[in-house]
């Protein structure tokens, strides 16, 4: 049980299992029919062949080991799981030495959030030790993510906000694992935000560099982002359409990283393991199209 301000103003305590239910049931009101949600839109050959040929052989070994504890007939729900228990063993740690501005809360929160991005254009997670910006496509736009664990302002240091083409925003909830995207903004909307610091407006400004601010209410909304890109098949869990508002979110304080517990297990042919990754043959139209400082 964790303590949360919901709904706001009020004070509840919370199991996981509400939690879970409160944001799935969030999402369902907030679908408008546009898009096809679903618990079982299975990993595709492309994600998976960028597993193989990205990532590191310790980091493919333990997602291995880890794939062995669930059913083969894992859905995308299941394999997401097992992935992020891999990168929060494997990468966070890593990630949070290398840059040693960030903790491993902010190196686990952006981790999650890349993963929700990476499910939404049905790509592989990235395992790079630095956070930053990706493409999903070679021409296609750059992406940088910022994820929090309470909505309010965002705030995007000057010198950055041209970092990526489109920013976008999460909020991440350590009781369920999950990084959910909530809202996206391109570099030039940012751009026309207002700017400050704690010399020119510190009333409203803090921070001492100058940077872009505004209320995440200002962010457009994840269905204009989906239907932009051409998506329709939305794994459940990964985007709100539209901007929800803050006391339909349990905000939740700073909590801690929960330590996955490790299990051996023996290595099984390479190939079938990747194809166990998938159980389906893609039909998606999505598929064949293809598609800070503070984190």
């Amino acid at each position: 049980m964790r303590v949360y301000n919901y709904p706001a103003p009020k004070f509840t305590s919370l199991s996981d299992e509400e939690v879970l239910t409160i944001f799935a049931s969030l999402e369902k009101r907030q679908r408008s029919g546009s898009f096809s949600y679903s618990n079982n839109i299975h990993f595709f050959p492309q994600q998976v062949n960028e597993i193989k040929e990205t990532w590191p052989k310790e980091t493919i070994a333990k997602l291995r080991e880890k794939s062995t504890q669930h059913p083969k007939e894992s859905s995308t729900d299941v394999v997401r799981k097992i992935i992020f228990e891999t990168l929060l063993e494997t990468l966070v740690p890593k990630r949070a030495i290398v840059n040693n501005k960030i903790s491993m809360v902010a190196a686990e929160k952006s981790i999650a959030t890349d993963l929700s991005l990476s499910c939404l254009f049905k790509h592989a997670p990235v395992v790079t030790d630095m956070h930053g910006p990706r493409r999903f496509d070679a021409n296609g736009p750059s992406f940088m993510t910022k994820t929090v664990e309470r909505t309010g302002r965002v705030v995007i240091f000057e010198e950055n906000y041209n970092q990526a083409d489109i920013w976008v925003y999460a909020i991440y909830n350590h009781s369920i694992k999950r990084s959910i995207l909530i809202g996206w903004e391109t570099k030039e909307g940012i751009r026309g935000k207002k700017k400050g610091n704690s010399i020119t407006n510190p009333e409203e400004c803090p921070w001492q560099r100058a940077a872009y601010y505004f209320w995440y209410s200002e962010l457009r909304p994840m269905s204009d982002l989906i239907s932009k890109f051409g998506l329709k098949e939305i794994p459940s869990l990964t985007v709100l359409e539209t901007i929800p508002k803050e006391e339909d979110i349990p905000q939740e304080p700073i909590g801690n990283i929960n330590v996955v517990s490790e299990n051996k297990s023996q290595a099984g042919d390479e190939e079938a393991f990747f194809k166990s990754l998938m159980k389906a043959n893609p039909t998606s139209v999505a598929l064949k199209k293809g598609p800070s400082d503070s984190l």
